[in-house]
């Protein structure tokens, strides 16, 4: 989410933008309204580790005819990490991010000093241990103003960002997207004292874990940096002004259906702002050249979605390439048409035609 503000004081003019954002463990319906198919869900885990196999027989003998049998078999590996990463649900870290629950595990199957210290009632054992944690450096994303044609890395949230005023209707105009988020674990070896008494009428063990945090590493160095997932909506445009505010997306499907209610909507938005009939003829070449676009680049999606890169595999690169030109695309047509209108109402303003 985020906040606009537009102010104007002694004829000066500002608008500014406060993005907000965080992390969420996020269930499989969020997944789903994000844009993933249900394929790509795995139950709304953040951490995925799965392996099936598929096993089978078939027969064909005199008499009896012809059969078979199949069956699937698959492990969730997830089940069995200890907390705070049990059954592959958690919460991501936030840049820079500190105090959250770690995974620790203890190899008290590997005595450091040998049992020499068991003294059979009592004694004491030295195991090695570890702590994994989840570590984030980034989480950052795009902001281009299209009023003044420039660029803005997000990096913050709270960040606080001026933005381009234009002066014939005081909008500000801004796409925000290309998210960049940074994860990778970071793995501190540790050490930990075990005291035990074991009596005949009672027994019990005392643990005090100590941690190296001098000798932490990141695996991998520098973590991994996962951009906008194929699918999902990887840019957003928005338009504001001191007298209205919207969100501009294109559909969601480019069936000949969601793209006639675009055009629709776009045409709504942006005719009843032409001052003359120019404008307004300009206005549909845009939005039909806009469904024109989209048409060709959802059929090079679709064959792209079909067709495989080395060794069989699907490039899934291919159709995260074309979601993002469908999606600019959109953004286009609004940048287009702001501009047209702009244009017109400047020249008749001047006494062109």
């Amino acid at each position: 989410s985020g906040i606009y503000r537009y102010q104007s004081q002694n004829g000066v003019e500002k608008a500014t933008l406060i993005p907000s954002y965080t992390t969420i463990n996020g269930n499989a319906q969020q997944y789903l309204d994000a844009g993933l198919s249900s394929s790509q869900l795995f139950d709304g885990k953040e951490l995925v580790a799965e392996a099936k196999a598929w096993a089978g027989a078939a027969y064909k003998l005199p008499i009896i005819g012809s059969g078979g049998v199949n069956f699937e078999v698959g492990k969730d590996f997830t089940s069995g990490l200890p907390a705070p990463f049990t059954n592959g649900q958690f919460r991501p870290p936030a840049p820079g991010e500190s105090g959250l629950p770690a995974m620790q595990k203890i190899f008290d199957d590997f005595d450091l000093i040998g049992g020499r210290a068991n003294f059979g009632v009592f004694g004491g054992q030295v195991f090695p241990a570890v702590k994994v944690e989840l570590h984030s450096d980034a989480l950052k994303f795009k902001l281009r103003d299209q009023v003044r044609g420039t660029t803005t890395i997000v990096e913050n949230s709270g960040q606080a960002i001026d933005l381009g005023i234009n002066p014939s209707d005081k909008s500000s105009r801004f796409t925000l997207g290309d998210p960049v988020y940074n994860l990778g674990f970071l793995v501190t070896p540790g050490l930990n004292a075990r005291v035990f008494i074991d009596i005949e009428v009672w027994s019990d063990e005392w643990n005090w874990p100590i941690w190296l945090p001098q000798l932490a590493v990141q695996l991998p160095p520098g973590g991994v940096d996962f951009a906008c997932h194929a699918g999902t909506a990887c840019v957003r445009s928005y338009s504001f002004s001191p007298s209205r505010k919207n969100e501009i997306e294109g559909p969601t499907s480019a069936t000949d259906a969601a793209l006639e209610e675009w055009g629709l909507k776009f045409d709504n938005q942006w005719l009843p702002q032409c001052p003359d009939k120019k404008c307004e003829f300009a206005i549909k070449i845009v939005r039909q050249g806009t469904i024109s676009n989209v048409k060709k680049l959802t059929a090079e999606k679709e064959a792209a979605s079909k067709s495989s890169g080395p060794f069989g595999i699907p490039n899934p690169g291919l159709v995260l390439e074309k979601d993002v030109a469908i999606m600019n695309a959109y953004v286009s047509a609004q940048t287009q048409a702001g501009s047209l209108v702009d244009e017109a109402k400047l020249r008749v303003a001047k006494g062109g035609s």
